[in-house]
């Protein structure tokens, strides 16, 4: 069985929205173990909940209930959640709109990505059509830029001022004297059709909202030191990198002006290195012309200097102590910013929700479709099973995403039960001891990026 089989069916849809441009290749994975189509839906939106980025809760809930218009009992077998947990998500969204008034897939693909601009014009069939270009897409120009960017403020102040009050009665975050942050987390926000609604930094002593980073791509980055923060700055027009305890905000590489990456949909996602020194991007939308040998760039935060990595067809996947990781559907590699290969990563890491450790031997492999109560180390070279790790969670919580690994033993994750809030622990991965990490109830975050945790 083949993907084009199902080309003009609505399981493909499903697969563009969630997916994008990988849609095709893991709609075949699927359909590979799943002849059923109601069982190759639910692995494609459980699949897609383990994912290695932000929160994909939302967006899942968004497609499921808005796209393809299931009942709250359908949402729940789709996504392994409670219905209470499906209740407390419809219960905050508008009313799903007659049949007749269900916007175009372009319009939903807009809603649902939370993208200002489409990246690119997507070709399906003739129920999908050419995705329509809106908003300046595509336009790289200085003018329509800046254009772009002062509307985006004004439209970034307006917005704070709507805000309900429990949303407004954090303080802004100063320039500079704050201490490290530990994480920061975007708060869903009033109605679940539009973006987050803004950006919460957590520091070792108080609660702040960052004002000025751009909170519809759900991108940041964290040192491991809590030093520093890197984001996409909607007053500078740029990505920058702003040290929080000295007020230090420079661009992450003056360079990027040259390579037109000063764009707000440039980039998918980015990591610091373990020291804080280099930062990894993972880029998209960007002319041909402009990159090299991949769409994995580091920059130098102390020289600016920028390298294309040989990382063809894989994807960012973090950082070990001795390079970048980045992974995929063939073998990847762990490279040094000097564009040395130090270690490869066996073929197939980090399609699902997986980590690698510290020192790169070890991968936390995730969930695929199933929620359980345990997760599996796999050896980062062979790609075989080491053991299963089953961490001590409370009677009737399970496992629901594998985040970040904090040092070669440790593993932050979250986990859920039948009520609608997710909880974050760190398994020690020797004996399976947990103990909460994060206290404060996140409810279901669009995004959450570690930072300073010891």
């Amino acid at each position: 069985m083949t993907v084009h089989e199902y080309w003009h069916e609505p399981l493909l849809r499903t697969a563009f929205l969630l997916y994008g441009k990988r849609a095709t290749r893991i709609l075949a994975a699927v359909l590979c173990r799943h002849q059923d189509v109601r069982q190759a839906h639910i692995a494609l939106y459980r699949r897609y909940l383990r994912w290695p980025a932000a929160s994909r809760a939302q967006r899942a809930f968004d497609v499921a209930h808005f796209h393809d218009r299931r009942s709250e009992a359908e949402i729940a077998d789709l996504l392994g959640w409670s219905i209470e947990r499906v209740r407390t998500m419809t219960g905050t969204a508008p009313a799903v709109p007659p049949a007749d008034d269900v916007p175009d897939p372009g319009e939903l693909l807009r809603r649902i990505r939370r993208r200002r601009v489409l990246r690119r014009a997507l070709l399906i069939t003739p129920a999908v059509l050419l995705l329509p270009a809106i908003g300046g897409v595509m336009l790289w120009g200085h003018l329509a830029a800046l254009h772009d960017r002062e509307q985006l403020i004004v439209q970034e102040r307006a917005h704070q001022r709507t805000l309900p009050d429990r949303f407004q009665e954090i303080a802004f975050m100063p320039s500079s004297g704050v201490a490290p942050v530990k994480y920061a987390y975007q708060d869903p926000g009033p109605g679940l059709d539009g973006p987050a609604a803004q950006w919460y930094v957590i520091t070792e002593t108080r609660k702040w909202r960052l004002k000025d980073a751009l909170r519809e791509q759900g991108l940041m980055a964290i040192t491991p030191d809590g030093r520093k923060l890197a984001y996409y700055s909607l007053s500078r027009g740029r990505m920058v990198i702003h040290d929080v305890t000295n007020g230090q905000i420079v661009p992450a590489s003056a360079t990027f002006a040259k390579r037109r990456l000063n764009v707000m949909d440039a980039y998918t996602s980015m990591a610091f290195s373990l020291d804080g020194r280099h930062l990894a991007f993972q880029l998209d939308a960007i002319p041909k012309q402009d990159l090299k040998a991949s769409g994995v760039i580091v920059t130098d935060t102390t020289t600016g200097r920028i390298v294309d990595l040989p990382a063809k067809d894989l994807t960012l996947a973090g950082w070990a102590r001795e390079g970048v990781v980045i992974t995929g559907d063939r073998p990847g590699r762990v490279i040094r910013p000097d564009r040395t290969v130090v270690a490869k990563i066996a073929q197939g890491i980090g399609e699902e929700n997986d980590v690698v450790s510290p020192d790169g031997r070890l991968v936390a492999h995730g969930l695929t479709d199933e929620w359980t109560k345990s997760f599996t180390l796999l050896d980062s070279r062979t790609g075989k099973t080491v053991r299963e790790v089953q961490p001590q969670l409370t009677k009737g919580m399970q496992l629901e995403f594998l985040h970040a690994w904090l040092d070669d033993t440790h593993l932050v994750i979250s986990a859920a039960g039948q009520e609608p809030v997710t909880s974050y622990h760190l398994v020690d991965i020797t004996t399976g001891t947990t103990r909460p990490l994060i206290t404060e109830d996140l409810g279901v975050p669009y995004s959450l990026i570690l930072g300073k945790l010891r």
